[in-house]
C-alpha cells in the first residue's frame, strides 16, 4: 500500500511538472503573440497616419486643379477679349482711313 502511494506521489509529481512547464511555454507563447499584436496595432496607427496624410494631400492636389482650370478659363477669357478689341481697334482704324 506505501508502494501505491509512493507511485501516486511520484505520477501526481510528474504531472505537476508537466502542468509547470505547459503553463511557463503558454506564458512565453502568450509574451511572443502579445509583442506581435502590439507590434500590428503599431503598424496600423502608421498606416492609419500615413493614409489620412494621403487624403489630406490628394484634397490640397484637387483644389490645386480646381483653382489652375479657374486660372485656364480666366486666361480664355482674357485672350478672347484681347482679340475682341484688336479686332475692335482695325475696325476703328479702317474707319478712320476711310473718313480721311
Amino acid at each position: 500500500e506505501l508502494k501505491m502511494f509512493e507511485s501516486q506521489v511520484k505520477l501526481l509529481t510528474d504531472v505537476n511538472i508537466q502542468l509547470e512547464d505547459s503553463k511557463h511555454d503558454t506564458e512565453a507563447k502568450l509574451k511572443e503573440l502579445s509583442f506581435d499584436f502590439n507590434e500590428k496595432v503599431a503598424q496600423i496607427e502608421l498606416l492609419k497616419h500615413s493614409s489620412e496624410e494621403t487624403a489630406t494631400k490628394n484634397q490640397r492636389l484637387s483644389t490645386t486643379v480646381v483653382e489652375l482650370e479657374d486660372k485656364l478659363h480666366d486666361r480664355d477669357t482674357i485672350i478672347v477679349n484681347l482679340e475682341n478689341n484688336q479686332s475692335n481697334n482695325q475696325m476703328k482704324q479702317e474707319e478712320i482711313k476711310i473718313r480721311e
